[in-house]
């Protein structure tokens, strides 16, 4: 979990594209380790194959990024999601954490699975703001083709996550959910708290902290070449 919030944290400062789908994966190498520590090693299994090939793609299409992300010529940031934004990100939310949970099982009984439906909620959670707040893009684009897109694409991870349970069912331990304990509840709230804060911006307001976090993500200085001939020596 923690590795989870290190790795978006690092990526909210990071001001290269590239540098931002490292951090990504780093949060999301830690969404992984928490699958498997939950006892759904399919689970992580399917993350890190679908991960793979979401982020290869943004990798591939990073130029292009660059290309949306330049600042517009009156300078203005983005919109917020506004009210109905708001109604369809979390409809879109509920709704990708109830189609998982409908066609896995999981978060249908009182143990972690109820964490792992929470994990894709909050996932669909992310991705639709994400989408709404693409101002490119027209209202009904942002507003109708969310919840169509994402939805389906949640339907497509919940069945690759069955085929590869069915795949590792004979293995030991593949998918031993532990049963729910206060110590998961005080994390679970924990990590809640500080993703919200994170997709809040709360970190941006403090310039001593955000400027720990920018540090944190630069190379150690012995590893930076800057000059030909340092090039040519190594």
């Amino acid at each position: 979990a923690a590795s989870a919030l290190a790795g978006k944290l690092l990526k909210t400062v990071r001001s290269d594209v590239k540098g931002e789908l490292g951090c990504s994966t780093v949060g999301q190498m830690g969404f992984m380790i928490v699958q498997a520590g939950l006892g759904f090693f399919a689970a992580a299994v399917t993350h890190l194959v679908l991960h793979g090939f979401y982020k290869a793609y943004h990798f591939l299409s990073a130029g292009d990024e660059v290309e949306h992300a330049a600042p517009s010529e009156d300078g203005h940031e983005p919109n917020g999601t506004g009210v109905a934004g708001a109604v369809v990100v979390l409809a879109t939310g509920v709704a990708g954490g109830a189609t998982f949970a409908l066609l896995t099982g999981k978060g249908t009984s009182v143990d972690s699975g109820l964490l792992l439906a929470g994990f894709v909620t909050l996932t669909t959670l992310h991705a639709a703001r994400s989408a709404v707040r693409r101002t490119g893009l027209s209202t009904a684009a942002r507003y109708g083709a969310v919840p169509l897109v994402a939805l389906p694409a949640i339907a497509v991870y919940a069945l690759a996550y069955r085929a590869v349970s069915g795949l590792l069912a004979g293995l030991p331990l593949v998918s031993a959910p532990t049963e729910l304990t206060a110590l998961h509840a005080l994390v679970a709230v924990a990590f809640l708290a500080a993703y919200v804060g994170i997709e809040t911006g709360v970190h941006e307001r403090s310039e001593r902290l955000y400027v720990a976090l920018t540090n944190a993500g630069q190379p150690a200085p012995d590893t930076v070449l800057t000059a030909t001939e340092e090039y040519d020596e190594r």
